[in-house]
C-alpha cells in the first residue's frame, strides 16, 4: 500500500472518529501529514545518496 493511500485512510479514520473534537482532529491530521512528509523526504534523500554512490560520488 502506498504512503499516500495509507495517509488518506488514516485521515479518513480520524475524520470519522466522533470521540475527538474538531481541534483534536485537525492537530492529529497535521501531525500525520508532517510525519508523512518527513518520511518521504528521508526516503528521497536515501534514494539520491544510493544513486550517487552508484556513480562514484
Amino acid at each position: 500500500m502506498s504512503l499516500q493511500s495509507r495517509l488518506e485512510r488514516e485521515i479518513e479514520s480520524i475524520e470519522n472518529d466522533n470521540s475527538l473534537t474538531q481541534k483534536e482532529k485537525n492537530r492529529e491530521i497535521r501531525e500525520l501529514e508532517r510525519d508523512a512528509y518527513d518520511y518521504a523526504k528521508e526516503e528521497a534523500e536515501e534514494s539520491y545518496r544510493n544513486t550517487m554512490d552508484g556513480y562514484g560520488y
